[in-house]
This record gives structure tokens, sequence and C-alpha cells, in this order.
């Protein structure tokens, strides 16, 4: 297998790990499923991409595994292959709820051992 170079694509090691076993035919509904990526800065912004398997990721959200001509899978993140997506535009930072409340948390440490320190 070719290295594509870039990133946030996975690779995986063969195709066979995603096709259904000849012993037992399983239904997949994505089996003939296409989507084109729209995010912009995506470097296969604009291409066309068969699904083989969708997967849903705690705090990543949902993952598609998509086969490239070559017949690579790659691992893309749902949320770039919406429409909406490719209007996305860059503007200032936006730091999550999350990592505020984890900002705030130090925060209150480091004032409690400074005035620890002094008094």
């Amino acid at each position: 297998m070719r290295s594509l170079g870039f990133l946030p694509c996975f690779r995986w090691p063969s195709l066979s790990c995603f096709l259904p076993s000849r012993e037992n035919p399983s239904h997949n509904a994505y089996r003939h499923r296409y989507v084109t990526v729209y995010y912009r800065w995506h470097p296969l912004c604009g291409q066309r991409l068969r699904v083989h398997r969708q997967e849903a990721r705690e705090r990543r959200g949902e993952i598609l595994f998509c086969e490239l001509p070559d017949e690579t899978v790659i691992a893309v993140p749902a949320w770039m292959t919406h429409s909406e997506a490719a209007h996305l535009a860059l503007g200032p930072p936006q730091p999550s709820t999350d990592a505020l409340i984890e900002l705030r948390a130090l925060l209150d440490v480091l004032a409690v051992q400074d005035n620890n320190a002094k008094g």
C-alpha cells in the first residue's frame, strides 16, 4: 500500500477487514453508499468516496471508513462529508467548554498554591 503522507486519515492494513465473510453473509446498508468530502482543508476535498462502514466514537463523533480509488481504506470524520463543512471559515479561536473548565480548575489550584506560599 502506498503512503498518503497526510492526516487526519487513518490507514488500515487491508480491505479484507471490511468485507463480509462468504460463509455468513450479512446485510450492509452502506455497501454502495458514497459520500463527498466537503471540508475545504482536507486533501481529498471534492472527491467522492465509497463508504465501507461507519462507527460512532465517544468524544470524536462519527467516523466513516472509506475506500480510495487505489483501494486504500481511510477514516474520515463524518462531519467533513456534510455540505455545511464547505462553508467553514477561519476565525478567532473558540475553546471548548471542557477546555475552559479545565483551565479554571488549573487557575484555582495555582491561586491556592500562590496564597499558601505567601502566607
